[in-house]
C-alpha cells in the first residue's frame, strides 16, 4: 500500500473512535516523518493501543512496554522503569544508540571507507546477562543484531542414511532397474572391443584370401558391437534421467511444502533466508542427480567391466593374471592421483575466482558508496590481490603436478617392465602361447585413445605389430584398473551431492 493510502486508512480508523487500536508501527522512511508520528500519538490517546514497533524510539511515550523473547514476556513496564532495570530493554536501547553513532561517524569520515564495514560489524554484539536483573541465567549469553536476539546453539549437521534415500526412490525403482540393466550390458563393451580388435590385428598375418574373408566378418562384428553399445547407452541415460527428474521434482515439491509450513522464527535464521531457500530448491535438489544417476550408472558399468576383464585374463593365463593383479593397485593409484590433483586445483581455483567475483559484484552493486568514498583504487587493488592468489596457486600447482606426473610415469613404466619380463619368460618356457595372450592386446590401444594419450597408443600399436609382445592379461586388467580409478576420482562430486542431500533432509526435519 502506498503512503497516501496508509494515511487515509489511519484517518478512517481514528474517525470510527475504536476502543482498541492495533498499530503496526512505521519503518523505513515513513518513521522519520515527525508530523506523522505526532498525529499517531494524538490518535493513540484515551484508548488502548497495541503497537508492534520496528524502532525503539517510538516506544518512549508508551504507558507500558513488553519485551517478548521466544514467545515469553521477559520484561514489562514503562520506558524509565525498564531502563532502571538494566535488562534486555536497556541493552537494546544502548545497542541502537551505538549503531546510530557509528553510522554518523562513518558518513562523516570520507577518508576511511572501511569505517562503513566497521560500523556494520559493530552492530553485531554479544551482550552478557550477568546480574540479578537479567532475564536469562548467568551462565548464558545472547547475541544481538540490532533488535534480533539469538540464543540458539549451532546444530550438528544431519547425516542422511542411504537406506532412507533408497526408500524415497522407491516409486522410481522400475526406471532405475531398467537403467542398471542397460548399464550392465554396456559394461561388456570395453573388454569385448579389445578382444575383437586384437583378433582383427591377428588377421594381418593370415593369407590374402583368408585375410579378406575374416576382415569382412570382423567388420560386421564391430558394427554389431557399436549398435549394441549405442542402444545400451541410450537406454541407460534415458531411464536414469527419467528416474532422477521425477525424484528431483518430488523432492522440490516436498521441500517447498515444508517451507510453507515453517514457523516465522525459522525464517529469522541466516541459513533460512530467501536466497538460501532458493538454492536448496534449485541446486541442492538437483545435486541428488550425483547420488542417484551420475554415480549409480558408472558404478554398475565399471563393476561389470572389471568382472568381465578378470574373466578374460584368468581364462587366458592365470599365472600372468595373478602377477598383474598384484600390480593392480599401482595402476589404479597412478591415474587416481593424477585426476585427484587436477580436481583439487580446479576446486581451489574456483574458490579463489568466486572471492574475486564477489569483490567485483559488491563493488558494482554499491557503486554509489564506492564513488562517494573515492574507494575505486582500493577496490581495484583488492580485486587484483584476489586474482594474484589464483595465479600463484596455479604456479605452485604446476610444480606439484609436474613432480607427481613424473613419479606417476615412473611407477607406470616400472609396472610395464615387470609385466613384460614375466610374459616373456612364460612364452620362452612354453607355459603359454602367442595366440592365447595376443587376442586382447588392443584393449590398451582403445584405452589410450579414450584417455587422449595418442603417444602411448602408437607405442602399444608398434609393440603389437612389430615385436608381437603377448600382453593379453596386462591390458585386460589395465582396463579394469583405469575404470575403477576413474570412478574413485569422482568421489568429490559424490561428496558434494551427499552434502546437498543432507541439507535438504535437514530442512524437512
Amino acid at each position: 500500500m502506498v503512503f497516501c493510502n496508509k494515511f487515509f486508512t489511519w484517518q478512517k480508523s481514528a474517525c470510527n473512535r475504536p476502543l482498541l487500536l492495533l498499530l503496526l508501527n512505521l519503518n523505513g522512511a515513513y518513521s522519520q516523518l515527525i508530523n506523522l508520528q505526532e498525529a499517531l500519538d494524538r490518535i493513540m490517546t484515551n484508548r488502548t493501543t497495541i503497537v508492534v514497533a520496528h524502532r525503539l524510539s517510538t516506544l518512549k511515550n508508551s504507558d507500558m512496554i513488553a519485551v517478548i523473547h521466544r514467545g515469553n514476556v521477559i520484561e514489562k513496564g514503562s520506558h524509565s522503569e525498564l531502563l532502571n532495570l538494566n535488562g534486555a530493554y536497556s541493552q537494546l536501547i544502548n545497542l541502537q544508540e551505538g549503531n546510530l553513532e557509528s553510522e554518523k561517524k562513518s558518513t562523516a569520515d570520507q577518508d576511511k571507507p572501511e569505517d562503513t564495514a566497521d560500523s556494520q560489524t559493530k552492530s553485531d554484539q554479544c551482550l552478557s546477562t550477568e546480574g540479578p536483573s537479567n532475564f536469562l541465567s548467568p551462565s548464558k549469553s545472547f547475541c544481538l543484531t540490532t533488535t534480533v536476539i539469538n540464543t540458539k546453539e549451532p546444530q550438528q549437521q544431519y547425516e542422511v542414511p542411504f537406506h532412507l534415500l533408497a526408500y524415497l526412490s522407491k516409486p522410481e525403482m522400475p526406471m532405475l532397474l531398467l537403467g542398471s540393466i542397460f548399464s550392465f550390458f554396456n559394461g561388456f563393451v570395453f573388454p569385448v572391443f579389445g578382444v575383437l580388435l586384437s583378433c582383427t590385428i591377428q588377421t594381418f598375418y593370415e593369407p590374402p584370401d583368408r585375410f579378406r574373408r575374416e576382415s569382412r566378418f570382423w567388420s560386421l562384428m564391430f558394427a554389431t558391437l557399436r549398435l549394441v553399445s549405442l542402444m545400451c547407452a541410450i537406454g541407460k541415460y534415458y531411464f536414469f534421467a527419467v528416474a532422477v527428474s521425477q525424484l528431483i521434482k518430488r523432492f522440490r515439491s516436498t521441500l517447498f511444502q515444508k517451507v510453507l509450513n515453517m514457523e516465522i522464527e525459522w525464517f529469522d535464521e541466516a541459513q533460512n533466508s530467501s536466497s538460501a531457500i532458493g538454492v536448496r530448491l534449485s541446486m541442492d535438489a538437483a545435486a541428488i542427480r550425483g547420488l542417484v544417476g551420475d554415480a549409480s550408472s558408472p558404478l554398475v558399468m565399471n563393476v561389470t567391466s572389471v568382472l568381465v576383464a578378470l574373466a578374460f585374463a584368468l581364462e587366458a593365463d592365470w599365472r600372468l593374471a595373478l602377477i598383474v593383479v598384484a600390480l593392480f593397485p599401482l595402476l589404479g593409484i597412478n591415474l587416481w592421483a593424477s585426476m585427484k590433483l587436477t580436481k583439487r586445483f580446479n576446486a581451489d581455483a574456483n574458490v579463489m575466482h568466486a572471492e574475486a567475483s564477489q569483490v567485483a559484484n559488491d563493488a558494482v552493486r554499491n557503486i554509489k558508496t564506492v564513488a562517494s568514498f573515492c574507494a575505486e583504487d582500493k577496490v581495484t587493488k583488492l580485486y587484483r590481490n584476489k586474482c594474484e592468489g589464483t595465479r600463484m596457486a596455479g604456479i605452485r600447482q604446476g610444480v606439484v603436478m609436474g613432480a607427481a606426473i613424473g613419479l606417476s610415469f615412473f611407477i607406470l613404466f616400472s609396472a610395464y617392465a615387470i609385466i613384460f619380463y614375466s610374459r616373456g619368460r612364460f612364452v620362452n618356457d612354453g607355459k603359454t602361447t602367442f595366440a592365447d595372450v595376443f587376442r586382447v592386446s588392443a584393449c590398451g590401444i582403445y584405452l589410450a585413445l579414450k584417455r587422449n594419450n595418442f603417444v602411448l597408443s602408437r607405442t602399444y600399436l608398434r609393440h603389437v605389430l612389430m615385436w608381437h609382445i603377448p600382453h593379453r592379461v596386462f591390458f585386460v586388467l589395465r582396463v579394469s584398473a583405469l575404470l575403477v580409478s576413474e570412478s574413485s576420482a569422482l568421489a568429490p562430486d559424490t561428496a558434494n551431492a551427499k552434502a546437498s542431500t543432507n541439507s535438504i533432509f535437514e530442512s524437512q526435519r
